[in-house]
C-alpha cells in the first residue's frame, strides 16, 4: 500500500506540473528601456577557459502544486567566444509581483552531468537592473573505484566513497556522487563520473563494528580520462 501511495503521489505531482501553461515571450529579449540585464562569464577547465557552445534559456516560472501556473520563455541566447554573455529582458508587470526567472544553461554531452539538468540559477524579476552571474561548467572525467576489505563486512557495517564536484555560480556549488559496497558487493568496481581539471574531494566513510571514521583525499582528473581509486575498508 505504501508503495502504491508513493507512485500515486508522484503521478499527481507530475500531472499538476504538466498542467502549467507554457508561453513564448521571446520578443522580450529585444528590450531597449527599463530592462533587466543579465551578464557574466561561463567558464570550464581550471576556471579560465571559456564556454562558448552553451545555450542559455530564461524562463519566468510562476507555478504551484495546486493550480499549475505559467512557464513563460523570455529569452534564448549564447555566450560569445570568450564565454561572456549579455542579455536584456523586458519585464512584464505580472512578473514583478510573483514567480522568478529560472536561467537554464544547456551544454554538450562532453560536460559533467550534462543530462542531469544541473546547470541553472534563479533571478528575481526587476526593471532597470543589472545582475552579473559568473558560472562554472566542468568537463567530465571518470574514476574507476575499487575496494579492498569489503569481504570482511558484517550486516551493520557501512562502506562508501562520496565525491564532491564543484560547479555552478562562482564554482561554489557542489554535486555529490560516489559509490558504496556491502559484503555481497565485495570485488565489484564502480565507474563514477566526476568533474575534471580542478580539485575534487573524495571522502571514504567506514563504519565497522560501531566505530566510524572518515578519510579525505583530493584529486585532479584530466578531462576525458579515467583514473583508478582504491578504497579500503579497515
Amino acid at each position: 500500500m505504501a508503495k502504491l501511495y508513493r507512485i500515486s503521489y508522484f503521478i499527481l505531482i507530475t500531472l499538476l506540473f504538466t498542467c502549467a501553461e507554457k508561453e513564448d515571450d521571446l520578443i522580450s529579449q529585444n528590450c531597449m528601456v527599463d530592462c533587466l540585464t543579465l551578464d557574466g562569464v561561463i567558464t570550464t577547465g581550471n576556471g579560465s577557459e571559456p564556454v562558448a557552445d552553451a545555450t542559455i534559456e530564461v524562463i519566468w516560472k510562476n507555478t504551484s502544486y495546486l493550480s499549475g501556473g505559467i512557464l513563460r520563455t523570455k529569452a534564448s541566447f549564447q555566450p560569445n567566444n570568450s564565454g561572456y554573455y549579455l542579455q536584456r529582458i523586458s519585464v512584464r508587470e505580472d512578473e514583478l509581483n510573483s514567480g522568478y526567472y529560472l536561467v537554464n544553461i544547456h551544454v554538450a554531452k562532453e560536460y559533467f552531468q550534462s543530462d542531469a539538468h544541473l546547470y541553472d540559477f534563479t533571478v528575481q524579476p526587476s526593471k532597470d537592473t543589472v545582475i552579473t552571474t559568473n558560472y562554472f561548467v566542468p568537463y567530465k572525467a571518470h574514476i574507476r573505484m575499487q575496494e579492498t576489505g569489503a569481504s570482511t563486512m558484517i550486516e551493520s557495517d557501512r562502506f562508501r566513497v562520496s565525491v564532491r564536484n564543484p560547479f555552478g555560480v562562482n564554482a561554489k556549488q557542489s554535486y555529490n556522487n560516489g559509490a558504496g559496497w556491502t559484503k555481497e558487493l565485495a570485488g565489484t568496481e564502480h565507474l563514477v563520473e566526476v568533474a575534471s581539471d580542478q580539485p575534487i574531494i573524495l571522502t571514504t566513510y567506514v563504519e565497522r563494528a560501531g566505530q566510524r571514521k572518515w578519510l579525505e583525499d583530493t584529486m585532479i582528473v584530466e578531462r576525458n580520462s579515467t583514473v583508478e581509486y582504491l578504497a579500503t575498508f579497515e
